[in-house]
């Protein structure tokens, strides 16, 4: 298979999961009927393509792909297998859950270990069937590799989260420059931009716009700073959207999920807190940073698997400012950080990310949110599922923060107290 052609067909398949993504949150949409939609709902973008005979994938697949790189991503694919919770609670109890070793022949093992990686060239999934696998292994294995390199494709090229071209398109004569749309691209909520925390995902509705605007916040958080605004301890609030979805009129159209916030539960007595704090896992670049500064208080996530944004390395950052044990200011943002910074940062807390301006998500003003306003969450692990009631400061932190056990660590006395 030629590079070039790959790569300009992953790009196809890219813009058409997008599309796909957008259409669904329309009531109706003539390219992505019902009946599309259903040819796509089992094994993806590239098996819908091959059961609407695609003319360009089926002349890929007429070609011989690399055995070579089919073999490196049929490795990364058992060891992210082998990484994910499945073999381990497989293993738990008892039942049967692994994937032997990479080798030739490929399509043999594709055949023995992943059947559904070949669906439905394959055929039917419920009863396994080898006569393509022996007829056309060059074609299996043509369609495999395409598959898992669109599957990778989109795993390591996401959409675009923290760009607002759309959002600036539409919103290009609509704030002053003094702003906080003009100084952080938020959208604030007010008397024209109605907040709808209720629907997932979050989304505000623009009166004056006609437009409906989903935003980068998950939907407990979203409900609880709803809460908190309704009784008045939150004065100004403004969120970042996300920019891919942007529709006409208001839109309503959900997916109502359970929300979950995995985790367990600092002094509530914040004068008491040291300058700095840090906490660590075995990996001992995942950390999480605490700034104590006066009435700031910062907390910052670091992680050995680095998060890469526009040739920079990517953290996490909450900031807060406490009044007699309330919060009056709250924000989080994205900080940017080239290598040379980066590597300074593990060990002095005092560098700053510079490598392009830090993006904020959401920022709160004028709020008087109690430290330990009590949030219900639902916590889970291997032996129980329960709900459980933890502070304000904990919930928003855990709701960003990858590593829960640093933040256990950190709020353990706290939460022992709820």
């Amino acid at each position: 298979m030629d590079k070039s052609e790959v790569k300009k067909f992953l790009e196809f398949c890219h813009e058409l999961a997008m599309q796909r993504k957008y259409a669904f949150y329309l009531e109706k949409d003539s390219v992505w009927t019902e009946k599309r939609n259903s040819l796509y709902q089992n094994g993806g973008i590239v098996s819908g393509l091959f059961l609407e005979n695609n003319s360009w994938l089926l002349s890929l697949l007429e070609q011989s792909c690399n055995h070579d790189e089919l073999f490196l991503l049929l490795n990364r694919y058992r060891n992210d297998f082998l990484d994910s919770p499945l073999p381990k609670n497989a293993k738990k109890y008892g039942a049967k859950s692994y994937m032997s070793p990479v080798e030739e022949p490929l399509e043999q093992w594709i055949f023995d270990n992943n059947y559904a990686l070949a669906y439905p060239l394959s055929g039917d999934l419920r009863q396994k069937d080898d006569s393509m696998f022996r007829n056309e292994p060059e074609k299996i294995l043509s369609f495999v590799y395409l598959n898992l390199m669109h599957y990778y494709f989109e795993k390591d090229n996401p959409l675009d989260e923290l760009s607002l071209d759309n959002t600036d398109i539409l919103y290009k004569d609509q704030f002053e420059k003094s702003s906080i749309y003009r100084e952080w691209g938020l959208l604030p909520v007010d008397s024209q931009r109605k907040l709808f925390s209720y629907d997932d995902p979050v989304r505000i509705y623009d009166k004056s716009l006609d437009k409906t605007i989903f935003l980068k916040i998950q939907r407990p958080l979203a409900m609880l700073f709803d809460e908190l605004i309704k009784r008045n301890y939150i004065a100004d609030i403004a969120f970042r959207a996300d920019d891919f979805y942007i529709y006409d009129g208001e839109n309503h159209l959900s997916v109502i999920m359970e929300a979950v916030e995995t985790g367990r539960v600092f002094s509530l007595n914040v004068n008491n807190l040291p300058k700095l704090s840090k906490l660590y896992s075995e990996q001992y670049e995942d950390s999480l940073w605490i700034i104590h500064d006066g009435n700031d208080l910062t907390f910052e996530e670091l992680c050995e698997d680095i998060h890469v944004e526009k040739n920079a390395i990517l953290t996490q950052m909450i900031h807060m400012q406490i009044d007699e044990n309330c919060i009056t200011h709250l924000d989080h943002e994205y900080i940017f950080y080239d290598l040379d910074e980066y590597e300074k940062r593990l060990s002095d807390y005092r560098i700053k990310g510079q490598a392009q301006k830090r993006i904020k998500t959401f920022k709160i003003d004028r709020s008087r949110i109690p430290l330990d306003y009590p949030c219900d969450i639902l916590r889970i692990d291997e032996t129980r599922r329960e709900r459980i009631v933890v502070p304000f400061i904990y919930f928003v932190l855990n709701a960003y923060f990858e590593h829960k056990d640093l933040l256990s660590e950190y709020f353990q006395k706290v939460l022992l107290a709820y």
